[in-house]
């Protein structure tokens, strides 16, 4: 159970320190999206734990649009305790040794060791397993009827699809209910490198690669995708998530609403080329040269531009350009792009998790005003937190 009391200093470098200070092997990860800093160690039993700290301004916001907390891993049992400001949780590793022990009999290799992977969005088990004879591969097993069929759909991309851009497939197992596959260990790739124009203009690169790779056989189309893509015809139905949010009033709404739901249905979605459709800085890395792009669970065929617009506003967010300065004159993508998370942002986490609607929500903050820029609209004059009650 989770407990809702919040530390309002949060510890985090005096932990990590200490932590160090006693020689703790730890390993941390920071979400500036969601304003989430975490540290992971390893109990004397061989549990994960991880000390998650959350920004108490950040935490006040998500509050006020009926966001709250809860971490869940899959089937794993999770023991979730509120220590000064910190979640400690702990899991059973039984759960990841039996699939580790899986991939090395895979493999056709005796197992050495692996480790548990933090970060990603979705409950799949991720772990990076190391056989006797030396190798050492990434692991992403199901946890669930909809992580597996995320995983076929992965597979489908990796066995169908030879391009510098993927990961190497190394195996793959389905006995029908708990797949996994068995990937290139990218831990030493550089992920979510500082932005410069460069590294910017590689991953344009690399998009456009993407985009004239023939999609596999099977492969479903971002057209049928667009009815859950229009967020903007969402938000005109109900509202009231979105008002929550606190980016506008409702008048500026009623005033430009239908302007954002023109735009949104005039955007191009179909088309014959490849599309990731989940292009963000922790799905890509660079490797020797190249970029590597990977969680291919959404991939389709489409308008590959919309991979281009998808990944503009974690860009900005992350110190890069504004989105138009990559895509100019594009209202319908703004629109498209914007709306999505428009209607996605202000949900309950029941239907997600904070995590993800606060990443949702910093996004938007980044793809409202672009798309109020592109289609010449009035900025919104945001509702005070008074009136969203």
């Amino acid at each position: 159970m989770v407990r809702e009391e919040v530390d309002p200093q949060c510890p985090h470098m005096r932990c990590l320190q200490r932590l160090k200070d006693c020689g703790v092997e730890v390993t941390t990860a920071t979400h500036p999206w969601c304003h989430w800093r975490s540290i992971d160690v390893q109990d004397p039993e061989g549990n994960l734990v991880e000390l998650v700290y959350y920004d108490k301004l950040w935490l006040e916001d998500a509050h006020s649009c009926g966001c709250r907390r809860s971490r869940t891993r899959g089937r794993s049992p999770v023991q979730c305790v509120s220590r000064g400001g910190a979640w400690v949780m702990t899991v059973s590793t039984l759960p990841a040794q039996a699939l580790a022990e899986r991939v090395a009999r895979r493999l056709g290799h005796r197992l050495l060791t692996w480790r548990p992977v933090t970060g990603g969005y979705s409950t799949a088990r991720r772990l990076i397993v190391t056989c006797a004879d030396g190798t050492s591969v990434f692991v992403k097993g199901a946890t669930d009827a909809r992580t597996a069929t995320w995983l076929r759909t992965e597979y489908g991309i990796y066995s169908q699809v030879q391009a510098p851009f993927l990961p190497t497939l190394y195996a793959w197992e389905d006995d029908g209910s708990s797949p996994f596959l068995v990937l290139e260990d990218l831990s030493g790739a550089v992920w979510q490198a500082p932005w410069t124009m460069a590294r910017v203009m590689q991953v344009l690169a690399t998009l456009r690669q993407v985009a004239v790779t023939p999609p596999p056989e099977g492969l479903g189309s971002l057209e049928e995708r667009r009815t859950g893509w229009s967020g903007w015809a969402q938000v005109a139905q109900d509202p009231a998530p979105f008002l929550r949010l606190g980016l506008c009033s409702a008048s500026w709404l009623a005033s430009t609403i239908n302007a954002l739901v023109a735009a949104e249905a005039g955007v191009q979605l179909a088309g014959e080329e490849l599309v990731h459709c989940d292009v963000r800085s922790d799905n890509l890395c660079f490797v020797r040269g190249r970029v590597v792009l990977v969680d291919w669970n959404w991939a389709c065929h489409g308008n590959s531009t919309v991979d281009v617009a998808a990944w503009l506003p974690s860009l900005h967010l992350e110190g890069g350009p504004l989105p138009e300065s990559i895509l100019p004159e594009q209202p319908h993508l703004a629109a498209l792009i914007s709306g999505y998370f428009a209607a996605r942002a202000g949900l309950p986490v029941g239907q997600a998790s904070a995590q993800i609607r606060a990443i949702q929500l910093a996004q938007l903050r980044v793809a409202l005003p672009w798309v109020v820029r592109a289609l010449g609209l009035q900025p919104p004059e945001a509702q005070t937190r008074a009136s969203r009650v």
